[in-house]
């Protein structure tokens, strides 16, 4: 079967794409009517991301995550071999070039409330195990779990409170694929006093 549309219908058919890609395109949120609760995602896919490849030595924000770097703790951006894992193929990566901290050499995210955080890592040095860490401002880590050397892994972590949290290398240098916040916030409705 094959459709003919008139130049009129190609537009209006062309424009609601374009209006379907910046939507989808946009952080999600999603209403349970039963729970009266929201769920928000945030998503960093660097392989999928414009995010540009190369080496940052400031702090650069995309989307919602930042990019805490400077001119002598840099993060580079660069391609990396396949990694495949749940589904995703991984060609692009975040490299924590060296140990991280609170306040440089790490990817910040500020959560409006409690939340999961995914992360798909592994270590800069396929010999060696190292430590990704997630802390919040005050430096108290919240989360921390092995980037493995030898394959890709995916790590969860729990956000317990609305703030801003850093996820940075313990000890060296660690690889980040993917990272997404998913947080559920009841809807306190409209209070009349």
């Amino acid at each position: 079967m094959h459709l003919k549309l008139g130049k009129r219908a190609r537009r209006v058919l062309a424009g609601f794409l374009a209006l379907v890609m910046v939507l989808t395109s946009l952080p999600t949120t999603n209403v349970n009517a039963e729970t009266n609760e929201s769920v928000t995602k945030a998503v960093l896919n660097v392989s999928e991301s414009d995010i540009e490849e190369t080496t940052y030595t400031e702090a650069t924000t995309i989307g919602e995550f930042t990019l805490n770097a400077s001119s002598d703790k840099s993060i580079v951006v660069d391609k990396s071999d396949a990694k495949v894992i749940d589904g995703f193929t991984f060609e692009k990566r975040i490299k924590l070039s060296g140990s991280g901290s609170t306040s440089v050499r790490n990817i910040a995210y500020t959560a409006n409330s409690e939340a999961t955080m995914t992360v798909y890592a592994m270590s800069g040095k396929n010999s060696e195990d190292r430590k990704l860490v997630l802390a919040d401002k005050t430096g108290t880590v919240v989360g921390e779990q092995t980037a493995y050397g030898a394959k890709i892994d995916k790590q969860i972590y729990n956000i317990p409170a609305a703030g801003t949290y850093y996820l940075y290398s313990a000890n060296s240098g660690i690889n980040i694929y993917y990272i997404s916040v998913e947080s559920v916030a009841e809807d306190k409705g409209n209070v009349d006093n």
